[in-house]
């Protein structure tokens, strides 16, 4: 078995220290990516960023939050700390009427703009 030595530089231990700063950082960079990837093409063909695109930059830009949630949990706490996460999201119980409550401002859209 190899030891390491002591006051060498391990990432775990760095991003447990620091998971907050940690996080900041790794959500900017996710987010940004993504607005990137959806932006490029156009950027690099030297084009406006079409509206489109723009509209894809946020789901794009959504994923950073999420996703580094996920990992900053998992290199914090571990495969028990992940399972933990997830057990949490799937004991949320909604009444099917709270998803029906979902539909009115689908409806008044639909009333509004169906001229």
């Amino acid at each position: 078995m190899i030891e390491q030595a002591v006051g060498a530089w391990q990432p775990n231990s760095f991003l447990r220290r620091h998971s907050v700063s940690a996080y900041f950082l790794l959500t900017f960079a996710i987010s940004w990516t993504g607005a990137l990837a959806v932006a490029a093409p156009a950027l690099l063909r030297g084009l406006e960023v079409s509206k489109l695109s723009g509209i894809l930059m946020f789901p794009a830009m959504l994923l950073g939050p999420s996703v580094s949630g996920i990992v900053m949990t998992w290199i914090v706490s571990g495969k028990e700390g992940t399972k933990d996460l997830f057990a949490g999201m799937r004991r949320v119980r909604v009444p099917a009427r709270c998803y029906g409550m979902l539909l009115i401002p689908l409806a008044l859209a639909w009333l509004c703009f169906s001229r």
